[in-house]
């Protein structure tokens, strides 16, 4: 990983691995791609290029930070798992992309595990080296912020699906609607790629893969979505956000009203000291919720 890229890794990978940031074809609006050219030559001196099939790990949870990961080509899904072998996806990151920003600025652990979806193309900057970087380039600062500001955002995002979708539907149509408009199909009958078993699916949702199957095949029989393979269409983008909505209307119509009980006084006996020091019996007057009248 810590090496150049070489000539048998592109032939492996099928396509170009670009090794220079200044002169590369894949310049985007990500977080490097926009520097200054003197930032962008200096970041491009301390970086190494490489290469990963499909199903590699950049790096684990709890892992000792070495660095950062700015993801150039290809997808790549963060989990994070609990003590009884759980795991919850987190989000998946896209080119431009940078993993383990926060890790490396704090000194922590990594806080999730980072996995490649398929072939990608990643430069890793050793953490010393991007903490002199940034002391020699202070105006990257702005864009660390605003890459951190970003990746705050989407965990935003990734808690309302979790959180505030308390059914399968519910779950899987905000997913299904926010992964669309991350991929640039933000229009009704736009076409986007969901390129992810439906067991990874249940990881982003928090849910079982049946729900997650079941849900599916009934937005297929509603027509809310169209799927080819791995490619997906919606048709009607409000459509699907009122079938979300839809279910928490059901749900609060079916609570049962509250049951109103008419207070009955009843008659109950209380002792009481007498003069002469016996004890007699009072009647009292008491609601069938407990309260003594006089």
């Amino acid at each position: 990983m810590d090496g150049k890229a070489s000539k048998s890794g592109r032939e492996f990978f099928r396509f170009h691995l670009s090794e220079s940031c200044p002169s590369c074809t894949l310049r985007r609006c990500g977080f490097f791609c926009r520097f200054s050219e003197p930032d962008l030559k200096a970041f491009d001196a301390v970086k190494f290029v490489s290469g990963y099939p499909s199903g590699t790990m950049l790096f684990a949870e709890g892992q000792k930070c070495r660095g950062i990961f700015v993801l150039c080509q290809g997808e790549v899904k963060l989990t994070c798992g609990s003590d009884d072998g759980r795991s919850t996806g987190l989000r998946i990151a896209g080119p431009g992309e940078v993993l383990g920003l926060d890790s490396a600025l704090s000194d922590r652990n990594y806080e999730a595990t980072a996995e490649t979806l398929g072939p990608c193309q990643v430069a890793f900057v050793r953490q010393r080296d991007f903490e002199r970087f940034l002391e020699q380039h202070p105006a990257v600062l702005s864009r660390v912020a605003e890459h951190l500001g970003l990746q705050y955002r989407e965990a935003c995002r990734q808690v309302r699906v979790l959180g505030l979708g308390s059914s399968s539907m519910e779950r899987v149509a905000r997913f299904l609607l926010g992964w669309s408009w991350g991929r640039g199909a933000r229009e009704d009958g736009q076409s986007f790629i969901l390129a992810l078993s439906q067991e990874q699916i249940s990881e982003f949702v928090g849910t079982t893969r049946e729900s997650v199957t079941r849900t599916l095949a009934e937005l297929r029989e509603r027509g809310l979505i169209v799927r080819r393979g791995a490619q997906i269409v919606i048709p009607d983008r409000k459509a699907l956000q009122e079938a979300r909505t839809r279910r928490q209307i059901e749900r609060r119509s079916e609570l049962r009203p509250l049951r109103v009980v008419p207070v009955r006084p009843t008659m109950r006996s209380l002792p009481r000291a007498g003069e002469n020091g016996r004890k007699i019996r009072v009647m009292r007057r008491e609601d069938n919720r407990g309260r003594l009248g006089a």
